[in-house]
């Protein structure tokens, strides 16, 4: 029995001693966030990866492709979660979001050259 209960008191303290530093890891994380958040820099690192996306799949001079850039890369009201799905969306998923593309009669400068 001494045996048994020395390993369930090792193991007690070694599950403490890992959730107290991984409540400390959390906390830091979270902080980090704040300061992020509140420096815009989430926001801007979110906009660089989901632009570096958009211009990956959509990276031609035909008009989907310049329909796709200006529609994904809008201003959307729901900014940070918008760039963070448009980052990590399937191609597929993008692809089906993207409206129909504007005839050159409504937006000829998707046409133009």
């Amino acid at each position: 029995m001494t045996t048994q209960s020395n390993l369930d008191n090792r193991t007690r303290e070694v599950v403490r001693q890992i959730t107290l530093e991984t409540g400390e890891l959390i906390q830091n994380l979270v902080r980090r966030l704040e300061i992020a958040f509140d420096n815009n820099l989430l926001t801007t690192t979110l906009y660089d990866a989901a632009e570096a996306r958009v211009r990956e799949l959509f990276p031609g001079d035909a008009p989907e492709d310049r329909w796709a850039r200006e529609y994904l890369l809008d201003d959307w009201p729901n900014g940070t979660e918008h760039w963070a799905w448009v980052a990590t969306a399937t191609e597929a998923e993008l692809r089906d979001w993207i409206d129909e593309i504007p005839s050159a009669e409504d937006r000829p400068d998707l046409y133009e050259d």
